[in-house]
């Protein structure tokens, strides 16, 4: 599928390396991590943990082949203890898995490496599993942070919340980034009674990641205890409505029974990929990085519930005014634009929003030329990060040049999540993209036009000439939406929660 000239938004914008990675990874953003370690291998190719988590990044998304062989190439790189942790998680047997961490940890006692997964193996039993996360904090190994973490979650799961308050704070201090550790702590706060920082907590977390709405059934718990009843009531159903996608939350109070986070179950995981999705070509040897991928992420679900969340949010930068939704069951406006739904097929299975500026509005984009039809709301840099974000090819656009544009109000734009996109060069799939985690705005080529020509005027002063130009920006626009109107007919104004069922 051609994206020629497309450019798409990063949701954690332009970047890399290691620090980047492991800050997105923290953040329940799996696939939006794995550009940036992509990025950082590319001048440390050394680097055993950034080949693990790569990998571990690569099965919590489903893609087994790729998770397998980072985490081959980390048992290359890495020292004999770090061997023995990366080929611990290649065993089809979660014994072997076991003795091989076991072996880690009494060979190599001073390496932090061998007791940090050992905690996280369900093979582990709770005690050693403590002492062991216990351990790692003594040896200051470098995710001391989680197990701070974790450590708090077994307090808090026994009603210790002062103690587990104190864990929580701690992890946080060494990873801030680290999304569901800000929910915990805000459900801990409540029960102290710390209603101000619990929403702080909360409240963060929405920032990190606002599709972990664990965090809004928090909001809705200390909004309706000062009594601010319809902030509770929108909370609440923002994270009932993610209910109806996903299922029971992880987070809504302290953890009992859910495995948590870097766990690998006792259970062999079978023929399913992590996100349990069918995989027909799953062989034995993935099985123990499925389990793993599908511990790593508390509560899987809070991540890989489908982007209909995002979109159904609205646009996350807030500047434009919602027209209408469309589902991913019929083309709307888009079937319009191209025969062939294109377009369309650009945007994920989500749907994507029809809006207009609620004031003019500055639009961006990387490329070849400015007379583009994709664009972002946020400037972005032009590097390997964003193209994998927003899943363009080099085949397509070679970033040679960024523009902007202003957009007024009444001009409408097409704007969602966009699809991953693969490149097919003789019948054969030559490259793939994920495309997570980027919002993008579409325009169609002949409104552009009559855009890039109103910009120019305005550049220079000429009032009179912008005008024009707009007004045929918006007469172009008018015969689109009666095409749109006479082949399709506008859908019907029915709220977003009953045209789920289309999804």
């Amino acid at each position: 599928m051609s994206r020629g000239g497309a450019s798409g938004g990063s949701r954690g914008g332009g970047g890399g390396g290691m620090r980047t990675g492991m800050a997105t990874f923290w953040r329940c953003n799996k696939a939006g991590a794995i550009p940036h370690f992509t990025q950082h291998l590319k001048t440390n190719p050394g680097d055993f943990n950034c080949w693990l988590f790569r990998g571990i990044s690569y099965s919590i998304i489903g893609q087994n082949q790729n998770a397998v062989s980072d985490l081959q190439q980390a048992a290359r790189v890495g020292n004999e203890c770090e061997k023995l942790v990366a080929n611990s998680f290649l065993q089809t047997n979660p014994a072997d898995s076991f003795r091989m961490l076991k072996e880690a940890t009494q060979k190599y006692p001073t390496d932090g490496t061998g007791w940090f997964w050992l905690a996280g193996s369900g093979n582990t039993p709770q005690a050693e599993r403590i002492a062991a996360r216990q351990k790692c904090i003594d040896l200051n190994y470098k995710y001391a942070h989680e197990c701070h973490f974790h450590l708090g979650r077994m307090l808090a799961s026994q009603g210790k919340h002062h103690e587990a308050i104190q864990r929580f704070q701690t992890s946080l201090g060494g990873n801030p980034d680290r999304t569901v550790c800000h929910i915990q702590l805000g459900f801990s706060l409540l029960k102290t009674g710390q209603i101000d920082k619990a929403k702080q907590h909360f409240e963060k977390a929405t920032t990190l990641n606002p599709v972990l709405t664990d965090a809004n059934l928090g909001l809705s718990k200390v909004y309706e205890q000062q009594g601010n009843h319809q902030e509770a009531h929108k909370h609440l159903r923002i994270w009932q409505a993610s209910q109806d996608t996903r299922g029971q939350s992880t987070a809504s109070g302290p953890p009992s029974s859910n495995p948590t986070p870097m766990q690998i179950p006792t259970s062999t995981a079978g023929g399913t990929t992590v996100l349990g999705r069918a995989q027909q070509s799953v062989i034995p040897v993935q099985t123990s990085v499925d389990q793993l991928g599908a511990s790593l992420s508390e509560g899987l679900q809070m991540e890989t519930r489908s982007d209909y969340m995002s979109v159904a949010k609205g646009p996350p930068h807030g500047k434009t005014t919602i027209l209408g939704r469309y589902s991913a069951s019929h083309g709307g406006p888009l079937n319009t634009y191209e025969k062939d739904l294109e377009h369309f097929n650009n945007f994920s299975s989500a749907g994507y929003l029809r809006t207009t500026p609620k004031n003019e509005m500055i639009l961006y984009r990387w490329g070849g030329s400015e007379a583009g039809q994709y664009w972002t709301a946020e400037p972005h840099e032009g590097n390997e990060a964003f193209r994998q974000d927003a899943a363009i090819a080099p085949e397509w656009n070679d970033f040679t040049q960024s523009f902007s544009i202003v957009v007024p109000n009444g001009i409408e734009l097409i704007e969602g999540l966009c699809a991953p996109q693969t490149v097919v060069t003789r019948g054969m799939i030559t490259n793939s993209l994920l495309g997570r985690g980027c919002w993008q705005i579409f325009i169609p080529r002949e409104v552009v036009k009559h855009l890039l020509s109103a910009n120019k005027c305005k550049e220079k002063g000429d009032s009179k000439g912008w005008d024009e130009g707009i007004k045929k920006a918006l007469k172009e626009q008018e015969k689109l939406r009666d095409k749109f109107v006479t082949e399709l007919g506008e859908p019907p104004k029915v709220q977003w929660k009953q045209e789920r069922k289309w999804f």
